[in-house]
């Protein structure tokens, strides 16, 4: 099997390991204004997506809601990309941390349930704050090199790199390993 399959399924895994949000397809969206009115596009189809509400509690006097005022919560997600062939360069892994900062949000196409737990629909949402997690081979010197200059000048992503033989199951566990405090529980992704 291919690394990038294993990159794949082993986010399919993250998902289900960490009961991330369901969502239709790991392509993002964004709307841009043209002609008139606001229209979709998709800056980016991913190789994984890792999306989990987080709640926002507390803060200081003034800035907390009000009792009775219900506030949504956020929706975190982790990109996830593989970079073999294309990163030999530095424009394409640049164009591809940089998704995170498009003018008018990511969006994804999530699913909905009732209270009985019945699929209702997909809804699109827009994403709070997104990171982009890189995972390559260990082997690609190049390749690890020119992400370590697009990680260090794009503060919303981070590299992973496993051995070329890695099975989904060992890219599952650093995957899980890097994002479960982000998506989960305390903090940021622990490369960051």
């Amino acid at each position: 099997m291919a690394f990038k399959d294993n990159v794949r399924d082993a986010s399919a895994d993250v998902v289900q390991r960490l009961d991330c949000v369901e969502v239709r397809t790991w392509r993002l969206y964004t709307p841009y204004w043209k002609s008139g009115t606001y229209k979709w596009m998709s800056p980016m189809d991913t190789d994984g997506l890792l999306v989990h509400e987080r709640e926002a509690s507390g803060g200081p006097t003034g800035a907390k809601p009000p009792i009775g005022v219900k506030v949504p919560p956020l929706l975190i997600g982790v990109v996830v990309q593989v970079e073999e062939a294309t990163g030999h360069t530095k424009p394409n892994p640049f164009g591809k941390a940089s998704v995170v900062n498009v003018p008018l949000g990511l969006w994804i196409d999530r699913a909905e349930y009732d209270a009985m737990g019945t699929f209702v629909r997909h809804a699109r949402a827009r994403l709070d704050h997104a990171w982009v997690l890189f995972v390559t081979r260990d082997n690609l010197v190049g390749v690890r090199r020119n992400l370590g200059v697009v990680t260090t000048t794009n503060r919303d992503s981070w590299t992973l790199a496993f051995d070329q033989n890695a099975t989904a199951n060992v890219i599952a566990n650093g995957i899980e390993r890097d994002v479960r405090g982000f998506l989960k529980g305390r903090g940021r992704p622990k490369r960051l």
